[in-house]
């Protein structure tokens, strides 16, 4: 098969020639371009097998089956789960606001402040019972009692306004007979809580004698 002329140079012209041989092998075997142009029977396949871009949109699984099953914001507005979910809390403020009468009622029934105002357990107690400084302030008023009663200094303020007497009866030294006379009167008429009208008796007596 191999030409055995050479040419001038002798350089590989009958191996080229050979190797002309080896196209025919080729095409014959179909592993060149016959092999590429059996392999155009594989895109009618993938077509026909509807696996590319017909297989989405024949099965409708991206934007078609996401409006069609209203999943996402329609649900969330049909459900009422998101929003509306929030205006049915409001009624906690309304529940907190409601329990914002507690406050009057513990000031209405009384428990707090008022009721020991009204109660009278705190200061107003002590000032009508008496005990605290109010009470000191009766004794105060007992004071004039004791003047009343003549056993205190009053007692010796009688005396006091005795003491004129004996000296207008004799005035000087008891040592007269009149004023002698005048001591057992005054004796006789109560000289511890003597009063003015056995007193005035007694000076009339010492201007008789």
């Amino acid at each position: 098969m191999v030409s055995a002329s050479f040419d001038s140079s002798g350089i590989g012209k009958p191996s080229l020639e050979a190797s002309e041989t080896a196209k025919p092998s080729l095409e014959t075997a179909g592993a060149g371009k016959p092999s590429l142009e059996a392999s155009e029977a594989a895109e009618p396949a993938l077509k026909a097998s509807g696996a590319a871009t017909p297989s989405l949109e024949d099965s409708g699984a991206a934007k078609t089956s996401l409006e069609e099953s209203g999943a996402a914001k329609m649900s969330l507005e049909d459900s009422g789960a998101a929003n509306p979910s929030l205006d049915a809390s409001e009624a906690s403020k309304p529940s907190l606001e409601a329990s914002e009468t507690a406050k009057p009622s513990l000031e209405a029934s009384g428990t707090a402040k008022p009721s020991m105002e009204a109660s009278g357990t705190a200061k107003p107690s002590m000032e009508a019972s008496g005990t605290a400084k109010p009470s000191t302030g009766s004794f105060r008023m007992a004071k004039p009692s004791v003047e009343a009663s003549g056993t205190g200094k009053p007692s010796t303020g009688s005396f006091r306004t005795a003491k004129p007497l004996l000296e207008a009866c004799g005035t000087g030294k008891p040592s007269t007979g009149t004023c002698r006379t005048a001591k057992p009167l005054l004796e006789a008429s109560g000289t511890a809580n003597m009063s003015l009208a056995p007193s005035g008796m007694t000076k009339l007596l010492c201007e008789r004698f």
